[in-house]
């Protein structure tokens, strides 16, 4: 038994071998086709698509100079509105401290010292001149006369102001009283009544910014003097420098009254442009004084109508601002 060799170990170094072939033979098809595969020309379309990813790979993390530059730029753009936190590249992930400020779309907003909010200037101004006519019991002793006004103030916005107001209203002596005058004294005599007064005048106005045409509404108080003068022309003798010596008239009686008064009105107005702030302006007032007799004037000598309350329309066409 001792005499008969070996075989196990022979056995187990043939079956290694064997193993060993196949896989080589296995390996060869893989190894011919990655051969064949290194041996093609790069075609265009695998270049265009190597430098594509070159492209992506530098570009999304930029140079620390073009980072700087695109910074700048942006802070230059935006101002004060750029973030703490901004970068050169927003879109991935940086950003201006919170979404940028909307533009605002509607009608623009000013900020300087002629100008409202809304557009409209902040100061006012008019000037105009008409006729007077006397109102209810007021036509027994005046007439129909000419009538002026000036006044400057201030407008808050498009749609109210406030004007301080001076209006000097002619209103004549009715003939019938001048008539019996003449009579008495045997001589030619004037008669004249005006009114001067200083008022305080809001305005609201109802008018669309972009439109020619508008209205307002007018009304307020102040003081009223109220002066009352005959005449007779050419009774008398005056001198002038220039002119010399020459026939004037000669006030026969004066009488003047102090009083308080309110009037309000309705107005209309053309733009002269939408941009600008001129208007030419056509308005009517009612203006009543509270006339009264005073211990220096009573029954005014002899013309009570001198101290009565006075009512009268001023109708004045002008320019305003």
């Amino acid at each position: 038994m001792s005499s008969k060799l070996n075989l196990q170990p022979l056995f187990r170094l043939r079956a290694a071998a064997l193993v060993f072939s196949l896989a080589a033979v296995a390996t060869l098809p893989v190894c011919a086709q990655e051969q064949a595969v290194a041996s093609q020309p790069v075609t265009a379309t695998s270049q265009n698509a190597t430098e594509n990813l070159e492209l992506f790979s530098t570009s999304a993390v930029p140079a620390q100079d073009d980072a700087v530059a695109v910074t700048n730029e942006r802070f230059n753009l935006s101002g004060d509105h750029i973030g703490p936190n901004a970068d050169a590249n927003p879109q991935y992930g940086g950003g201006y401290g919170g979404p940028p400020r909307r533009r605002p779309y509607g009608r623009p907003t000013y900020k300087d010292r002629y100008t409202n909010p809304d557009g409209s200037s902040k100061f006012a101004f008019e000037v105009g001149a008409g006729f007077a006519t006397p109102a209810g019991s007021t036509g027994h002793y005046q007439k129909t006369s000419w009538n002026f006004s000036a006044g400057a103030g201030r407008n808050f916005n498009r749609a109210f102001g406030v004007l301080l107001q001076y209006d000097y209203a002619n209103l004549g002596v009715a003939n019938s009283i001048t008539d019996a005058i003449s009579n008495a004294v045997g001589a030619d005599v004037n008669g004249n009544t005006h009114l001067w007064s200083i008022t305080i005048d809001p305005v609201i106005n109802f008018s669309d910014s972009h439109s020619h045409y508008g209205a307002y509404i007018t009304g307020g108080g102040g003081f009223y003097r109220k002066v009352t003068t005959f005449t007779e022309p050419d009774s008398g003798t005056c001198f002038d420098p220039y002119y010399g010596y020459y026939a004037c008239s000669q006030t026969l009686a004066h009488w003047s009254n102090n009083a308080g008064g309110l009037n309000a009105g309705l107005g209309f107005f053309y733009k002269l442009s939408t941009e600008g702030n001129a208007k030419l302006f056509a308005e009517a007032r009612y203006t009543w004084v509270d006339n009264q007799s005073s211990p220096h004037n009573t029954a005014a000598n002899g013309y009570p109508p001198a101290n009565y309350r006075t009512g009268y329309f001023p109708v004045t066409f002008g320019l305003r601002f």
